[in-house]
């Protein structure tokens, strides 16, 4: 008697209908033509892509060049440093010393321009 109670006491849940929405059917020669522009631009090349590939292998030859010239300047300085060790004269002395402010004040410059392309990237 009390399972009956309880079969009894316990409401069914209302079911759900089915949506009446109908089906959309696109139009198949736009499904067509969708198909066939999205295989002829991947076909394509995207020059943005080539573009960035060449400023890339530009840029990589670019730093390649600069550090080759900055290591060549950074024994240049020495090389004067070195040099001026050796002068006990007042006018060579000035003469090296000016050329190696020079060479060290282009050097800060290039590696300024290198910092603000890091930074770019």
């Amino acid at each position: 008697m009390a399972n009956a109670k309880r079969h009894a006491s316990k409401k069914s849940k209302p079911t759900k209908k089915p949506s009446k929405k109908k089906a959309v059917n696109p139009d198949p020669n736009h499904f067509v033509d969708a198909c066939a522009h999205d295989y002829s631009l991947a076909l394509m090349p995207s020059p943005t892509h080539q573009m960035l590939s060449d400023i890339n292998a530009q840029l990589i030859a670019l730093e390649s060049k600069v550090g080759i010239v900055d290591s060549e300047w950074r024994k240049e300085v020495a090389a004067v440093w070195s040099y001026l060790k050796g002068f006990a004269s007042g006018a060579q002395l000035h003469a090296l010393t000016e050329r190696v402010s020079l060479i060290e004040k282009h050097m800060d410059r290039v590696r300024k321009v290198l910092l603000l392309a890091d930074e770019e990237k």
